[in-house]
């Protein structure tokens, strides 16, 4: 790991000291905030719907993602195929982050797309001068769902509505709903280059001064600059709401433990049929003493143990993997008291996304249940669906394995 962290810190600082690419990478910086701008006018001016509300900030992170991660990431991906490392790898963000905030579909997301693709290309090239083979791989774990928020569609947030079902009880509600993967993405890439002592850092580390903490960058449209402040935030909540995509968690953190569905009806009487009934709620999972994972929707009941359904199957419109995607989770030490999953419509694939993002993931429903991975047919595919991230870990390193032994070079 300390040699890995140390050639990252080495390729960024060659990057930076680089005059081209500094000034380069700034040009492009500010051309993508112009190009965010008139995107964003050209989709209010077009009344595009659904559409969110998209800050000069947000132009400061789609850029940072678009143009600093991409270029820097390039820059060290071709470095390390020119070094004849025995494999490389990068995330990259871009497609992800205009998505979010601009649709799955949309030009502008397009438009990132077909960087992306010069990106491949340039790689390709680059693969036929490394003084090693290389076989490209490119994964995408997820995809994106694109629909109204649920605030939009009913102008209370996940966490006002869970406010409003617990009103009787006096328990203070604190969540966490809003979008910062562009944010933490950028926080890690600075916190990286600003271990490099170049007199370029030193004046980043002093404009960033007031948002590092332990020698770690912690940007976010809200200024918080420690994971203590948002800890903080959340701490003096005994309900606390959380959000990825349409998927909403639901804690109580005065007890240590795991709420039953039998303690969850006590307590808060009428905190689960509110949920389960709200249009906006496709179904809840829970945990019940005596029938294991309960996922309760507005018509019927599916028993995750028994696998048979009471009434109409809440999970119906999910698939045929649904259940046992929810099995597992209802199983984890950590899951939530109760795990909610937004609005669903199968014939247009749409979802309601808990946080303020257009296109959104976390949940299920719609595309973004579709990841795939595109490799070389020369690579060895072990038959039957890849289910998971740790049968997918496997197949790649089999095809790291399989890759080294076809090179002669170590």
């Amino acid at each position: 790991m300390g040699g890995r962290t140390s050639r990252g810190q080495q390729s960024y600082f060659l990057y930076f000291s680089n005059p081209y690419s500094v000034a380069r990478t700034f040009g492009l910086f500010i051309v993508d905030i112009v190009r965010e701008r008139y995107q964003a006018w050209q989709q209010r001016r077009q009344d595009v719907q659904p559409r969110i509300h998209r800050t000069f900030k947000y132009a400061l992170v789609r850029a940072g993602t678009t143009v600093f991660l991409q270029e820097a990431s390039l820059f060290m991906l071709l470095a390390d195929m020119l070094r004849g490392m025995p494999a490389v790898y990068t995330t990259l963000f871009a497609y992800d982050e205009v998505a979010h905030h601009s649709g799955i579909m949309r030009p502008d997301a397009f438009k990132v797309l077909k960087k992306l693709d010069h990106l491949f290309a340039q790689l390709e090239r680059a693969s036929q001068r490394a003084p090693r083979p290389y076989h490209l791989v490119v994964l995408s774990d997820h995809g994106q769902s694109q629909g109204a928020t649920f605030t939009q569609r009913y102008g209370q947030s996940l966490g006002q509505l869970v406010e409003q079902l617990v009103a009787q009880s006096t328990l203070r509600v604190a969540g966490a709903l809003d979008p910062d993967e562009g944010w933490d993405s950028l926080s890690t890439a600075l916190t990286e280059a600003l271990r490099k002592d170049s007199r370029t850092m030193r004046l980043v580390r002093r404009a960033l001064r007031g948002q590092m903490h332990d020698g770690q960058v912690a940007l976010s449209p809200q200024g918080e600059a420690t994971e203590e402040q948002i800890s903080q935030k959340l701490s003096g909540g005994q309900v606390l709401v959380l959000a990825s995509g349409n998927l909403g968690l639901i804690s109580f953190t005065d007890d240590p433990a795991r709420l039953t569905y039998e303690q969850l009806s006590h307590r808060f009487p009428g905190l689960l049929l509110g949920l389960s009934q709200h249009e906006g709620i496709s179904f809840l999972l829970v945990h019940s003493e005596t029938e294991g994972g309960l996922v309760l929707g507005a018509k019927g009941i599916y028993y995750l143990e028994q696998g048979y359904a009471v009434g109409e199957n809440p999970l119906a419109p999910f698939g045929p993997s649904a259940a046992a995607h929810l099995k597992r989770t209802d199983g984890f030490s950590n899951a939530p008291d109760i795990l909610v999953m937004s609005l669903y419509r199968p014939e247009t694939g749409e979802v309601a996304a808990f946080e303020e993002l257009v296109g959104c993931h976390g949940g299920l429903g719609g595309p973004q249940t579709h990841p795939f991975v595109l490799y070389p047919v020369v690579l060895p595919m072990d038959p039957g669906p890849i289910v998971g991230a740790a049968a997918l870990h496997t197949q790649l390193k089999t095809w790291v394995r399989t890759s080294s032994k076809q090179s002669k070079l170590p």
